[in-house]
């Protein structure tokens, strides 16, 4: 039922750091989810929910924006990289590299950062919601803190099963 539907402000936060919508665009629809949790018109929640999930979808077209020569510099950047099995973490497989410890350089790594962040589908993963930048069998990940504190990048293989 979509009045059961609850949005983190971590979205919000996301969409206006990438420019996805303005202030009050935001802002608008915080009082529409607002007027869905106290049970308000659910018209308005209909069409509330329906601009989110336009949102989170229409980052999955931003990646044919990347230019050719950015995804092959990508490419080879991983594919440079000796990633960590994430040991801590079995029940959720994904690997790792840390900043200023992988073979990339500081700039490749804020060049990295910066295409998952401006380039990636927008994802909820348990109460986390990132931008993933896919690459091949990969998605990639940080955990959002600031590119200044940000040191390590995630991976994991995409199921392609269905």
């Amino acid at each position: 039922m979509i009045t059961d539907k609850k949005i983190d402000d971590t979205l919000f936060a996301h969409s206006l750091v990438r420019g996805d919508l303005t202030e009050e665009e935001l802002s608008k629809l915080k009082r529409e989810l607002e007027l869905i949790e106290n049970g308000g018109a659910v018209l308005d929640g209909v069409v509330c929910m329906e601009r989110l999930r336009n949102l989170t979808t229409k980052r999955t077209y931003a990646q044919h924006l990347v230019e050719p020569k950015d995804w092959e510099k990508l490419r080879e950047m991983v594919t440079r990289c000796e990633w960590t099995f994430a040991k801590t973490m079995p029940w959720c497989p994904h690997e790792y590299i840390v900043r200023g410890k992988c073979p990339l350089s500081e700039e490749e790594f804020l060049f990295f950062i910066d295409m998952q962040r401006n380039y990636g589908k927008v994802e909820r993963w348990g109460k986390y919601i990132t931008p993933y930048l896919y690459i091949d069998d990969y998605k990639y990940w940080t955990m959002g803190a600031p590119v200044e504190e940000t040191i390590v990048m995630n991976r994991a293989k995409v199921n392609n099963n269905g």
